[in-house]
């Protein structure tokens, strides 16, 4: 296993700067604004969760931690 990862994608690169965001639990790395919101998308609805943009998402879509 690589020295960093998601718990749940292991094989990721680790965080480079400019990266949108990384979740500080599981640490998945979301490299864009568009990647989280897509992200988002798979686990939620709009109903369940609305988010049009990334700073209305404020838990990481792969593990519920607040970011």
């Amino acid at each position: 296993m690589a020295d960093w990862g998601c718990f749940s994608h292991p094989d990721e690169a680790p965080p480079a700067p400019g990266d949108y965001r990384v979740c500080g639990e599981c640490g998945h790395t979301f490299r864009t604004e568009a990647e989280l919101i897509a992200e988002h998308k798979t686990y939620f609805t709009e109903a369940e969760w609305p988010a049009q943009e990334g700073r209305e998402i404020y838990a990481c879509p792969v593990c519920t931690h607040d970011f």
